[in-house]
């Protein structure tokens, strides 16, 4: 699950048993600080007021920081 500290994520399907009478489709996705039981998924508070003030760090259309990582 993304959470507060996700940076990055990737995702991919597949079509399972699909000439079956009970064809699937299996998601999974996987994330960059992926979520911890028991931690909250974010904190508290307005759009882009933890990107600090360091120049790597911007807000983004007034909502998420970008630490410039690729």
């Amino acid at each position: 699950m993304a959470n507060g500290a996700t940076t990055k994520f990737g995702c991919a399907y597949q079509w399972c048993n699909r000439t079956s009478h009970s064809p699937f489709v299996s998601f999974v996705c996987t994330y960059r600080q992926a979520y911890i039981a028991g931690v909250p998924l974010y904190t508290i508070g307005f759009p882009c007021d933890l990107c600090g003030g360091k120049e790597s760090e911007k807000c983004r259309r007034r909502a998420l920081c970008d630490n410039g990582a690729n």
